[in-house]
């Protein structure tokens, strides 16, 4: 139990310094090069401004776990994962196993892979589409496609259409003089 109250604690730690460090360096604007190379004062007021974003952060997310659904964490990691799958693994598998794989195809790849995520996640996956609502408000259905495509992961659609186009467009390709990944298997 302490084990995982200290994984927690320093998980919500640097999620905190995190907000405060884009709360005012982002936002506000504080921090950014043309200040630090003021004098000290600055770097106080810069610390100032963190401090009230990690305030503001810790009010806004107490503020979201009263009314977001208990399960909003969860669901939210497994889309972000599953769209992280989607756009760089088949590049990051073909780009390791197979020096033919262009720039072209994994950048195509990357974008299939993204666009046929976030397409399915709002329109096709009756769970995230409910959520999500877009497609509700635009058709008044809670997916486009009837029951056994409407509960398939947009993972599962997404990985094998993007690794088969990073292959494809490999397939088809001139490979560039510039590619990374003949520059990183040409020694």
């Amino acid at each position: 139990m302490l084990t995982l109250l200290a994984a927690a604690m320093s998980t919500i730690s640097s999620q905190f310094h995190a907000l405060g460090t884009a709360f005012s360096r982002d936002m506000i604007g504080v921090g950014t090069k043309q200040s630090e190379n003021d004098e000290a004062g600055n770097s106080s007021k810069s610390l100032l401004v963190t401090k009230l974003g990690v305030i503001i952060g810790i009010i806004v997310s107490v503020i979201l776990g009263y009314y977001l659904p208990t399960s909003i964490i969860a669901r939210g990691t497994a889309l972000f994962f599953g769209v992280c799958a989607a756009v760089f693994l088949p590049m990051y598998i073909l780009g390791l196993y197979w020096k033919k794989t262009t720039r072209a195809a994994a950048l195509s790849g990357m974008i299939v892979g993204l666009v046929s995520s976030v397409f399915w996640m709002f329109f096709i996956h009756s769970s995230n589409a409910a959520m999500l609502r877009l497609v509700v408000v635009l058709t008044g259905k809670e997916s486009l496609l009837p029951y056994p495509w409407s509960a398939v992961d947009p993972i599962l659609i997404a990985f094998p259409l993007s690794f088969i186009v990073t292959i494809l467009v490999t397939a088809f390709s001139k490979p560039d003089k510039n590619d990374a990944v003949d520059l990183l298997f040409s020694k």
